[in-house]
Parts: structure tokens; sequence; C-alpha cells
């Protein structure tokens, strides 16, 4: 709940910069997803062993090891941090609505490098939105 935790307590100075840190480690595991994904070549070289599956197995991998990474902290944090900015701008009357908000679900479980950079950009843009 976000009015029982420290994010709720924050003001909109202090919501702006733990909203860019969380952004922003969001989008290091997203990077580094992508760095994990790209280690097996696909097409192969001509005399590659490498198969459809060895790509696959890979991906699937370093999507988990990047949710892991995501975890409980930096979701959490980003969860509250949307909410909390979200509450705060409709009682201002602030319009935050985007096609391109991935929603809570994708704040969830971002499932590749896109998904994170999506993440992350939303969780700036509505920041960017609080006033001073």
């Amino acid at each position: 709940d976000v009015n029982k935790s420290p994010i709720g307590k924050l003001r909109n100075y202090q919501l702006k910069k733990r909203a860019d840190l969380v952004a922003k480690a969001i989008e290091q595991i997203g990077e580094q997803l992508a760095i994990d994904c790209d280690k097996v070549e696909w097409p192969p070289r001509t005399g590659s062993s490498t198969t459809i599956n060895d790509v696959a197995a890979n991906h699937i991998a370093a999507s988990a090891q990047a949710n892991a990474a995501y975890g409980k902290d930096i979701k959490q944090d980003g969860l509250l941090l949307r909410s909390e900015i979200k509450s705060r701008l409709q009682s201002l009357g602030i319009s935050d609505t985007t096609v391109l908000d991935p929603g809570e679900s994708g704040f969830e479980s971002p499932t590749n490098p896109i998904g994170f950079r999506m993440v992350a950009s939303e969780l700036r843009r509505l920041a960017k939105l609080l006033p001073r």
C-alpha cells in the first residue's frame, strides 16, 4: 500500500529523483538482457552447431535472469512510484494518459529489453508531469 510506504511521504522533487534512479536501474537490467540475448548468434555461420533451440534456451535463461534481477525490490519500487505519481497527478487534475503506457502488467513483468525500456520511460514520463 502506497500510503503505508515511505514513497507516499516523499515530496514531488524527491519522488522525481527516486523515479529517475529506479528507471536507471530498470534500463540497466534491460540493457543486460539485450547483451545476454545476443550471446548466441542467429542465424549461425556456416559450419556452426548452433540451433534455433540453442537460441531459444539462451533467451529463456537470459529473460529469467533479468526478471530475477528486476525482482521484488525494483519492481515494487516501480509499481509504488507509478501508483503514487498517478494518484498525485489525478488529484491535481493533470492528465497522464498516453498510448505508450505499458500498464501495471508491464511493470509487473517486462518480458524483453523493449519492455524494460518502456517501463523506465513511462516512469520518467509520469515523474516529469509532476509539479516541482
